[in-house]
């Protein structure tokens, strides 16, 4: 979902999954953190199908050590035009160690 609120690519699973990161990295700095300090992460796709294009964001996106994670599929999201949901558990204060 855009800064207004609209769905993004809708049955375009890389720009939702774009947008998803986007959002993410935008809404950890505005809570003073940022993605180098995500300690979890849950990932919530309506098509396991897209696993393997998981796999590459989270090694774009993420920096090790990486952190943990839980990639589920389920059969649908708040909005049925929905593919990807990102949920995050980040630092904001210290550092994650190697």
């Amino acid at each position: 979902i855009d800064d207004q609120g609209r769905v993004v690519g809708e049955g375009d699973f890389d720009a939702q999954a774009a947008q998803a990161f986007a959002n993410l990295k935008k809404v950890l700095e505005a809570g003073g953190s940022s993605m180098k300090k995500i300690v979890k992460v849950n990932i919530y796709l309506t098509d396991m199908g897209n696993f393997p294009k998981i796999v590459a964001l989270r090694a774009k996106h993420f920096s090790k050590p990486y952190p943990a994670d839980t990639i589920v599929e389920v059969r649908g999201l708040a909005l049925r035009e929905l593919m990807i949901e990102i949920e995050a558990i980040a630092l904001v204060d210290g550092e994650v160690v190697d």
